[in-house]
């Protein structure tokens, strides 16, 4: 019997203290939530919060799991979180694909974030009365 294999990524949408969002920038997708592929033997709660350090260098404490979104045609399934930022200093030295990363008023980090997809996968995290959520598509 041949197993099925999926990608299983995760999605943080972490705000600080002062209600802001963080985003981090690199050069395929530009401005986006923190977002990585799960290790194997890891789980979704530890592949968040190193995706979010190492993007970002900031520590979260995740606060609720949101939802799934899964891309039946890619064989994809993407967990989303939504977290508090530990720290207020943010790094992108050590990591490989990140530009930058920074804070952003909610409605500020939505304008920026130019892929229509992760629009729509930080709507839904963001807004409780829809969650838990599953959305295939």
């Amino acid at each position: 019997m041949d197993h099925p294999k999926h990608i299983v990524s995760v999605l943080v949408s972490a705000i600080n203290s002062s209600g802001q969002l963080l985003l981090y920038k690199n050069q395929y997708s530009g401005w986006n939530i923190p977002t990585g592929t799960v290790r194997n033997n890891e789980s979704l709660r530890t592949a968040s919060i190193r995706t979010t350090k190492e993007q970002t260098g900031i520590n979260v404490k995740l606060l609720r799991f949101c939802g799934i979104f899964q891309n039946l045609k890619a064989g994809a399934c993407h967990a989303s979180f939504f977290a508090r930022t530990l720290d207020k200093t943010l790094n992108t030295e050590n990591s490989n694909d990140s530009l930058d990363a920074q804070f952003f008023p909610i409605g500020v980090a939505f304008r920026m974030i130019s892929w229509k997809i992760y629009k729509q996968r930080l709507l839904y995290s963001l807004d409780d009365s829809s969650q838990p959520f599953f959305i295939e598509f």
